[in-house]
């Protein structure tokens, strides 16, 4: 081989590298900042078993409601209220079949009240979605919530 063709072909080596880890799957989950670090555990478990890379905005339920709704990006919504998602359903922003009882929280004199974490209508990610709820259920993740402290359903 020449000079001329190997140039040529490191070329190639590299814009296909570049597309590969352009095509790397991921996930944007947009979750109330009470999850923290229990969803940042879940999210390297998910990562580890999926190979699918998750970023996770934290935030506060209704603030975070407030950015989906004027046209912010995430793929799964996981607020500590059920209003939160309430308002979204209502804007036709989330996928009501999708959705999963993941945590359970006691209320004074009320009932236990299950929050809940959906894919969103527009998720750009959609398998990854609902892959991501999934493991949200699964007993690796349910003993990372018990670990710190939420109530499993």
């Amino acid at each position: 081989m020449n000079i001329r063709s190997v140039l040529c072909l490191g070329v190639v080596l590299f814009a296909l590298a570049g597309a590969a880890a352009a095509k790397e799957p991921s996930l944007c989950v947009a979750a109330d900042s009470s999850f923290g670090d229990a969803l940042e555990e879940i999210s390297s478990q998910f990562t580890g078993t999926t190979g699918c890379r998750v970023e996770v905005l934290r935030g506060e339920s209704a603030a975070l409601a407030d950015q989906l709704l004027a046209g912010g990006r995430a793929d799964v919504y996981f607020p500590s209220d059920a209003e939160s998602i309430d308002r979204l359903r209502e804007k036709g922003i989330v996928d009501v079949a999708l959705a999963r009882n993941i945590v359970v929280v006691e209320r004074d004199g009320q009932d236990p009240a299950y929050l809940r974490a959906v894919v969103l209508a527009g998720a750009e990610n959609r398998l990854q979605a609902m892959a991501f709820l999934d493991f949200l259920v699964s007993e690796p993740a349910r003993g990372v919530f018990s670990a710190h402290g939420f109530a499993l359903p």
